[in-house]
């Protein structure tokens, strides 16, 4: 439980980071998302002083009168990597149905997979399921599915379909809940959106997708084959990036090393990541 269970306050909020997928980071995979800029990225991955890892950090927060998940975590829909997160969140008193809202940053299958179960039933059964309206409108579009793989665009449509009359389609804006809201970070996919938590002066931002890797700090302008829309998603890197540092705001990450926690400090030119925030 050392490494899949990460407890803290953020003001008024009980926040907890529960990790669905806690993997090393390798240098095949770095080639791989890497692939137009696969010398500079490794150079700075071989060079990184501790191993690294890749993660799924599912963000979990209490505000006193709901209980919130943010992203679902890949399920068992990838059989190659199957996600532990039904079985850390029992592990931590915390049941599929008592979860009261789901916030979905995008609808990649690393953040929606988790939604179903094997059976293609709802795993949060009385949880409302929030989605960013710019993600829905672009990828719910009959346009759009008619060009994925058949089997990725049915797992949408069920998805969508099962969660029926608790679906919320939610501005890049919206507030979810006291203290909760959506901040707009396009690129990643054209709806990608971060999420900024805020109570008693405390702040912050999960940054989800904005940033893969710990390795894109101070290469903001790699672009990972997962970027749909790579300009806007270097800007949009950038400017977190640089409001991190500016407001002294700490971030989090989906994919950063468990719990994905972190501060960005400037030091000369260089940038610097501090655990903790």
């Amino acid at each position: 439980m050392a490494n899949d269970l990460f407890h803290f306050q953020l003001g008024g909020l009980q926040c907890a980071v529960i990790a669905d997928v806690n993997e090393p980071l390798t240098e095949a995979y770095v080639s791989g998302i890497f692939a137009k800029d696969t010398e500079r990225m490794l150079k700075i991955f071989r060079e990184w002083p501790v191993p690294l890892t890749f993660c799924i950090n599912i963000l979990y927060v209490e505000t006193g009168t709901e209980r919130i998940l943010v992203d679902s975590g890949g399920g068992q829909a990838d059989k190659d990597l199957p996600g532990h997160l039904l079985d850390n969140l029992r592990a931590a008193g915390i049941t599929p149905e008592t979860i009261d809202t789901v916030i979905i940053s995008h609808f990649h299958l690393d953040h929606i997979g988790g939604l179903l179960d094997v059976e293609g039933k709802a795993v949060f059964e009385r949880a409302r399921l929030v989605v960013p309206r710019l993600e829905h409108d672009y990828v719910m579009n009959e346009q759009f599915l008619a060009t994925l793989n058949p089997d990725r665009a049915q797992r949408l449509r069920q998805t969508f379909a099962v969660y029926g009359g608790r679906l919320i389609v939610a501005p890049s804006d919206a507030e979810i809940a006291p203290g909760i809201c959506y901040v707009g970070a396009p690129g990643h996919t054209p709806g990608h959106s971060a999420v900024l938590l805020e109570s008693q002066g405390k702040r912050l931002l999960h940054f989800v997708d904005t940033l893969h890797h710990p390795i894109q700090l101070n290469a903001p302008d790699a672009v990972p084959t997962f970027d749909v829309q790579p300009e806007i998603a270097v800007a949009t890197r950038r400017n977190t990036i640089e409001r991190a540092i500016a407001e002294n705001l700490p971030v989090m990450g989906y994919h950063l090393p468990f719990p994905g926690i972190y501060a960005i400090r400037q030091s000369g030119p260089v940038r610097e990541w501090v655990e903790g925030g």
